[in-house]
């Protein structure tokens, strides 16, 4: 697989000619699909070797499919119900008999000189896109017909082992098509894709109560989700790898990170924003908060709509100025759900997440762990945020956080100009533990330390905090996306009665 760089201008040289010698790689390219689209396989080793002139070219429905390498050009993707993915490779049979494959994950990078040098992103995605997925396609898809069919992608074997090799060759040397993902329908063919380590893993991932992740490992501080597709490099301190501007794709199953470590990650813009993240990890950049097009620079950015990151991971990122990790402003309203924000040092920022300019966020079912921030790990400014905007953190644990004062602020430290101003966030179901050395883990007195707010009172508690108990092990079989285990279960047979008690009791001193 080729790991070369390429540029705009050897690539244009490369399409004439192929182009010129009327070669087709792979033959037909792009290839019919019975829906009525088209599948355009684009990069290295095709005669369409521009990726953004291939996704230009395209139209709704179609399916642009990205071969290995690190390409060098900006894309600008503004077209509805495209597929943009990479191509698969073989990776032999597992147990049952279905074909197993991972994704070949090639690199995008935006340039530095060129045409394209000007460029804020490595990708750019416009306000046409809707049902456009970028990255690991979804389990089904919707026909302009109306009808609903399974998302399959081919898949070659040993002795052809690109995708596009002829599909169910009489002499067994091509591609079969499978399942994105599902049980098997029976088919001989059309068994489910293993695209090993796909989803969490159930044994042994180190699950926490509520059901919160990390990777199992003796550090046990970065959450499993092993298997990326596409990655989207920022090339320097005021641009990003991803800007969305009054984007509606879905990006699904990818690394945003900084190559040379400087620069921010996603940007979403525009007030009618509905990006969506998948199960997108951010890592390793340094942002500070230059402005592009007036909004700062961060691992992740949103500047008015409501963007969505469902199953994503914020890690090692370092923060400076006074924007976080994650910037929330000019009347935002991100979702994060089910998401791993870990191991991000800001001292002298804010905090880790920042909230203000009229903006709040939506945090469900995240753990925040080991986090350093300056004020608070969550810092809101909810002076011209709207009443009925207010912070709702549900079923989310927050662990090992710090401020650089050591005291407060280790889960929320919010500000209002509003003068005894009722509660503009609200905790439900969450956990607070080993937050600063001098803040506390039980009881009244966690609103002392770990919550400091101006508000009247500091916070609304819907349902109780939990006593922040670590369940870790998961065990085998155990649904991936359920809690481990039932609070209070101590003999760990499934029910509370009478033998926890004398547990319990046998243990008091």
């Amino acid at each position: 697989m080729s790991t070369c760089i390429k540029t705009v201008a050897a690539l244009s040289v490369m399409t004439a000619a192929t182009t010129a010698l009327g070669q087709d790689i792979p033959d037909p390219n792009p290839r019919p699909n019975a829906w009525g689209s088209q599948t355009y396989y684009c990069g290295d080793d095709t005669q369409f070797s521009s990726i953004n002139a291939t996704i230009n070219g395209a139209v709704a429905g179609d399916e642009i499919v990205v071969t290995d390498g690190i390409y060098v050009e900006a894309l600008n993707v503004n077209t509805p119900m495209l597929q943009i993915r990479p191509e698969t490779t073989y990776a032999g049979v597992i147990a049952n008999g279905a074909t197993a494959a991972v994704w070949q994950t090639p690199t995008f990078w935006n340039p530095t000189e060129g045409p394209d040098a000007n460029n804020d992103a490595a990708i750019t995605i416009g306000a046409n896109t809707n049902n456009t997925y970028i990255g690991r396609p979804r389990e089904f898809r919707k026909l302009a017909s109306g009808n609903i069919v399974p998302n399959r992608v081919p898949v070659g074997n040993a002795a052809a082992t690109r995708e596009w090799a002829s599909v169910n060759d009489s002499s067994n040397n091509g591609a079969t098509y499978q399942n994105i993902c599902g049980g098997n329908d029976g088919g001989a063919n059309n068994g489910p894709i293993n695209f090993a380590t796909q989803e969490r893993a159930a044994a042994g991932d180190g699950r926490t109560l509520q059901g919160h992740y990390t990777d199992g490992g003796a550090a046990g501080n970065a959450i499993n989700i092993a298997m990326s597709t596409f990655t989207f490099w920022s090339r320097s301190h005021d641009k990003v790898a991803i800007l969305s501007n009054d984007g509606k794709a879905t990006i699904s199953w990818c690394t945003i990170t900084a190559q040379n470590g400087f620069g921010g990650g996603a940007m979403c813009t525009g007030s009618d924003n509905n990006t969506q993240f998948v199960r997108c990890t951010f890592e390793n950049m340094w942002a500070d908060g230059d402005l592009l097009n007036g909004v700062p620079v961060t691992a992740i950015s949103c500047s008015g709509g409501a963007p969505v990151f469902s199953g994503c991971v914020v890690r090692t990122n370092f923060g400076g100025a006074h924007t976080g990790i994650i910037h929330s402003g000019t009347g935002a309203m991100p979702t994060f759900s089910n998401c791993y924000i870990a191991s991000n040092s800001s001292p002298i920022s804010d905090g880790i997440m920042v909230v203000n300019s009229g903006a709040s966020a939506f945090m469900n079912n995240c753990t925040f762990d080991t986090n350093l921030s300056r004020y608070g790990t969550i810092f809101f400014d909810s002076s011209t945020t709207a009443d009925a905007d207010a912070m709702l953190v549900t079923s989310c644990l927050f662990n090992a956080n710090s401020t650089i004062d050591g005291q407060y602020g280790a889960t929320i430290h919010a500000n209002d100009a509003v003068a005894n101003r009722a509660p503009m966030v609200a905790f439900d179901g969450c956990s607070f533990m080993n937050a600063n050395a001098a803040g506390t883990d039980q009881g009244w007195a966690w609103f002392t330390k770990d919550v400091h707010t101006n508000y009247m009172p500091e916070c609304r508690i819907l349902n109780d905090l939990s006593n922040g108990l670590l369940v870790t092990g998961a065990s085998a079989g155990a649904s991936a996306e359920e809690p481990e285990g039932i609070f209070a279960d101590l003999s760990g047979d499934g029910v509370v009665n009478g033998a926890d008690l004398a547990l319990l009791l046998g243990a008091w001193n």
